[in-house]
């Protein structure tokens, strides 16, 4: 049997979970990633000089806006979801944006 040995990086998504207690600096650190683009569910972008998308109203609006974003692939090259428990930022948001975002 041969072995199908590829070589390289292999181009896809990096997907990743910054977890923490609130003020340490997590959307700081976010938004030092290479183009980012927030989904703000909870405001924390204010301080900072990014492009974000305000508050979705519901969880719909919430999902219906990361399958926009992934359907644009030159929208931005980094998606950033901040999750909070509001009305769009249900325990399940930081998966939603992770499986979303393909």
């Amino acid at each position: 049997m041969e072995l199908n040995i590829i070589e390289g990086q292999i181009k896809r998504p990096l997907k990743v979970v910054i977890y923490g207690s609130e003020g340490i600096g997590k959307t700081t650190v976010a938004a030092h990633s290479i183009e980012p683009l927030f989904i703000d569910t909870e405001g924390g972008t204010a301080h900072l000089n990014v492009r974000r998308i305000p508050r979705p109203d519901s969880w719909n609006e919430l999902l219906a806006i990361i399958y926009e974003i992934a359907a644009s692939p030159g929208l931005c090259r980094t998606l950033v979801c901040i999750p909070a428990i509001t009305p769009a930022g249900t325990p399940r948001t930081a998966s939603a944006c992770l499986r979303s975002w393909i």
